[in-house]
């Protein structure tokens, strides 16, 4: 890749979350609402449950432009299937926090919270599976991850630039 297209890219990467945060905030913020997907808050305000979708939306879209140009500039396609695993990731993340805010009991607040309910209570809680479910999600991409590693490593021990047998230092 040239360095136009990397400067292009950076840029991209910067300012789209910047010009798509205000519109995507207000139309999912809405939709939210619309789904009675808010409680009060300590000062009785009510406030969305959900927000963290909004950065997820202006996240995935931002990635996806970044592919897309990093797809036409010929990028390595590890790449850019580690950039829609990325993709992946956050949609998988967002769908166990939108089961954990839509089912979520109201008792049950924060990481103490949560565990206290499963080892006193033997109650499983929506945060819960959010935990174990995006900690799975993560695992699932870190061994990806490690697997990929691996095969470039294997390609250069091939091509002769990792020796075999390296001599003791």
């Amino acid at each position: 890749m040239d360095a136009h297209t990397i400067i292009q890219a950076l840029l991209v990467a910067l300012g789209l979350p910047l010009v798509l945060q205000r519109p995507l905030f207000g139309f999912c913020s809405r939709l939210i609402a619309q789904k009675g997907m808010s409680r009060p808050n300590y000062r009785g305000e009510q406030v969305l449950t959900a927000g963290g979708l909004v950065l997820v939306a202006s996240m995935a879209v931002t990635v996806l432009v970044e592919l897309l140009l990093l797809a036409r500039a010929n990028a390595p396609r590890e790449l850019l299937q580690h950039g829609l695993l990325l993709v992946c990731g956050m949609a998988a993340m967002a769908c166990w926090g939108w089961m954990d805010d839509k089912a979520g009991d109201a008792m049950t607040k924060g990481f103490r919270g949560h565990f206290a309910a499963l080892l006193r209570e033997g109650r499983v809680t929506s945060g819960m599976c959010k935990l174990f479910g995006g900690g799975d999600d993560g695992c699932r991409r870190i061994a990806v991850r490690i697997r990929w590693l691996l095969a470039v490593a294997g390609r250069l021990r091939l091509a002769g630039a990792i020796p075999e047998h390296p001599e003791p230092v």
